[in-house]
């Protein structure tokens, strides 16, 4: 009667997966296959640029301009709050 109330759990026996069967004779021909695409592209891939370094340069002018202008605000709001002084008039007579 200690369990009164509460569901029991009934485990289930797992199957251990088949072993994976790779064919390496194929995988190491598709390997040299991308080495010797990759090689003749060489030169091609210098000039293109990635999304990532499209996307980094970008980001890159983004937060310049944002410290630009955080900058010229603050310039802005302190030479606004010095005192601005009073010019004296002169009368034609002095």
């Amino acid at each position: 009667m200690k369990n009164k109330g509460r569901t029991q759990m009934q485990l289930i026996p797992i199957e251990e997966p088949a072993p994976i069967q790779y064919d390496l004779k194929a995988l190491f021909e598709r390997l040299d296959q991308r080495r010797e695409v990759s090689q003749s592209n060489k030169y091609n891939n210098l000039l293109i640029p990635k999304e990532s370094e499209v996307f980094a340069v970008a980001f890159a002018l983004l937060a310049a301009g944002a410290v630009i202008v955080t900058l010229n605000i603050l310039l802005l709001v302190m030479e606004l709050s010095q005192p601005m002084p009073i010019p004296k008039i002169r009368s034609k007579h002095e």
